[in-house]
């Protein structure tokens, strides 16, 4: 126990309550750690994200983003979206 249970713990920014993160939902008061990389807003329901930097946002911001961009939308300098035709299938 040298370090490693503090591994993974959130604190929410509402509450400032500290969560374990097994949940995309602060567990006091519901609020969701997870943010839109586009508008910044919590994203509740369908979301995609990136496998490779961890990066995402509401499912329809990003589907729109990679609609026309194969490079993250944070500038993280990632290329999230590595397929070269128009036909994307999420």
């Amino acid at each position: 126990a040298s370090g490693g249970e503090s591994k993974g713990l959130l604190l929410c920014s509402v509450c400032g309550s500290i969560d374990k993160g097994k949940e995309p939902s602060c567990a006091e008061c519901r609020r969701s750690f997870v943010k839109c990389a586009l508008c910044r807003v919590a994203v509740r329901g369908a979301y995609m994200w990136c496998q490779g930097c961890g990066h995402g946002g509401h499912l329809s911001h990003m589907s729109s983003w990679f609609e026309r961009y194969a490079d993250c939308p944070t500038g993280c300098g990632h290329r999230c979206n590595v397929k070269t035709d128009r036909t994307m299938t999420w």
